[in-house]
């Protein structure tokens, strides 16, 4: 087998241009990714797409190099219109199956397909975007190569998005703010395309911004509105360690405590050694009644024992990879019929950690998110991106390592505006946590 070889280019486009020349259009990609190259002395440095890529050996299929390229070009055609791919077209192996399987059966359409193909060819064809394996056949493991495949086309449809971009200042502006706010290709093409389609030519940066934050606002699932009122409820506070959930089940009891609502902090996270100790501590500083539940019954008995309005429970920390903690959880909520999960996550996390965390809890019923530590970053795409993947509203979001500083209700047009501006706007003093829990029956 060749050996691969290294191309890079200021341009995704650039760089496959440079292996079909050298390489030929049948070119086995092997990986791409962003780099930076150190500039000249007094010079910024600037980012690059390296694209590795080797000879097509006679031992590739070329039967499966066809199918490939067929997929990828496809695929590719749909983003040259700066739009994302519909996660059900992307994800859904029948459809998939589909595109690859195109050249059996298929009549006087097929012809009119290739018309349309052959003008998007003319413009930009990709080589054969089949990642190397170790011997396996090339649609051997569909699946994963879905995600990666989908990964080259958001690529594609942000970089002709940056392109179309250059003609609006307006539109410039909003591309050049995403691009610093580590949003998902998917969700930033997305708000984009909607950029795009509020703006004419001739919009400046100041009223591009504006349509960037209605952009995100429009595209961001409601606020999560919470109800104690009535029979006593839960709320199940989940995430990964360090995510400030202590914190914030504190802050909340306190809040509401001071509007004279009965609530209890409950914990289960009695194993992690001073823990238990620790939220002692913290209870009795704060005036906050604190129980520990040590089995996974403890929390419905306390809930009916106790004459609290809501009882707030604190989960021990981890990001999806302990089974046992895992079924734990799962065990807790089986007893708790009326009960509302937030997933707790840092502002400052990266986009993929987020999504790793939204993908390994959704399965217990999340109900909303808390993005934490909100003032400690300048880069709220990624809270944003995820509530608009995960089609999750966000119910609190936290400003300050202040325990006495009550969370924030969830404000679409907030967050929105954080993305575009760069920075939260000041808090309303007038707007206590527990706006957030006194949604209409």
């Amino acid at each position: 087998m060749s050996q691969p070889k290294r191309f890079t280019a200021s341009s995704l486009r650039e760089a496959y241009q440079k292996v079909r020349d050298e390489l030929g259009g049948d070119a086995i990609i092997v990986s791409t990714r962003k780099m930076l190259a150190p500039g000249a002395v007094g010079e910024p440095a600037r980012a690059l797409i390296e694209v590795r890529a080797r000879l097509a050996e006679p031992s590739d299929a070329r039967s499966d190099s066809t199918k490939a390229h067929d997929l990828v070009r496809d695929m590719a055609e749909e983003a040259a219109t700066g739009m994302p791919l519909d996660p059900a077209i992307e994800l859904a192996p029948a459809l998939l199956n589909r595109r690859v399987d195109r050249g059996k059966g298929v009549g006087a359409s097929r012809a009119g397909d290739g018309r349309r193909r052959a003008a998007a060819d003319a413009a930009f064809e990709i080589p054969v975007a089949l990642l190397a394996s170790d011997g396996s056949p090339a649609f051997a493991s569909l699946a994963q190569r879905v995600d990666q495949i989908s990964t080259l086309v958001e690529a594609i449809a942000m970089e002709r998005m940056g392109e179309r971009s250059k003609q609006s200042p307006g539109l410039h502006a909003a591309h050049e703010q995403l691009h610093e706010q580590d949003m998902s290709r998917a969700v930033a093409s997305a708000v984009l395309a909607r950029v795009e389609s509020m703006l004419g030519r001739d919009v400046g940066r100041e009223a591009g911004l504006r349509a960037l934050a209605d952009a995100v606002a429009a595209l961001l699932p409601p606020p999560v509105s919470l109800a104690p009122a009535g029979e006593p409820r839960m709320l199940v506070l989940v995430g990964p360690a360090g995510a400030g959930k202590t914190t914030l089940a504190m802050r909340l009891a306190m809040d509401l405590r001071r509007r004279d609502l009965r609530v209890t902090v409950a914990s289960t996270d009695v194993s992690r050694a001073g823990a238990p100790q620790q939220l002692e501590a913290m209870g009795a500083a704060l005036g906050v009644p604190v129980r520990l539940c040590y089995a996974p019954d403890d929390a419905a008995r306390l809930l009916a024992e106790s004459a609290s309005d809501l009882v707030i429970v604190d989960t021990a920390g981890h990001m999806g990879g302990r089974r046992d903690r895992h079924a734990e959880l799962s065990a807790m909520l089986r007893s708790l019929p009326d009960r509302d999960v937030l997933l707790t996550l840092p502002a400052t996390m990266r986009a993929a950690d987020q999504r790793v965390a939204v993908e390994a809890f959704a399965p217990h019923g999340l109900t909303g998110l808390v993005f934490t530590r909100c003032d400690e970053t300048d880069r709220l795409g990624a809270a944003a991106g995820t509530a608009i993947e995960a089609a999750l509203g966000v119910a609190f979001t936290t400003h300050s390592d202040q325990v006495t500083e009550a969370p924030r209700p969830g404000d679409t047009r907030s967050l929105a505006s954080a993305v575009a501006t760069g920075r939260w706007a000041a808090a309303d003093a007038a707007m206590p946590a527990r706006r957030a829990l006194a949604r209409a029956s």
